[in-house]
């Protein structure tokens, strides 16, 4: 709600039993090929900052995870860029959230996939857009620690379907 208010688009938030999954599409945070979180990038998360700010005690752990896309549908993109790109983006979101003091730093991890998670075809510029993002999953306090694969698969089927938002 915090993030319509401001008029933020491109963000899917889907509930699940014990975390909630929050994904922001690719320019929400980074220009192409940067790492540096825009003034956008910035405004956004001061907002998720400021919601998450009076439940931090409820919040085990977040995970921010980074997603590049493979600019080539044909050839994979250079190994060393991609990951760092990836490694970098997470850890800026990451960082941001940290410095703004709203949870404690050891309740943040950050992920890079660089381009081997991709939730669309990376063909067209559209699809490579959509692999183009960053993920933040909340896991509750109490609640079971899963594997990032349980939650990411889950997220993905749409069996949350009735309690995701976009």
């Amino acid at each position: 709600e915090a993030l319509n208010e401001k008029g933020v688009e491109g963000v899917t938030v889907s509930g699940g039993d014990g975390y909630t999954y929050v994904a922001f599409q690719d320019k929400t945070f980074f220009a192409p090929d940067r790492f540096e979180l825009t003034e956008q990038g910035q405004e956004v998360l001061g907002v998720f900052c400021d919601v998450i700010d009076p439940l931090s005690d409820q919040i085990n752990q977040i995970n921010i995870m980074a997603h590049t896309a493979q600019e080539r549908p044909d050839a994979q993109n250079e190994a060393r860029e991609d990951r760092v790109l990836s490694a970098l983006r997470a850890a800026e979101v990451t960082i941001f959230i940290q410095e703004r003091g709203v949870i404690e730093p050891e309740k943040l991890t950050d992920i890079s996939y660089g381009q081997y998670r991709p939730v669309a075809s990376n063909d067209d510029a559209e699809g490579r857009a959509k692999n183009r993002r960053v993920e933040l999953l909340l896991v509750n306090e109490g609640s079971e620690v899963r594997s990032l694969n349980e939650y990411y698969e889950e997220f993905s089927s749409g069996v949350n379907e009735d309690r995701t938002t976009v």
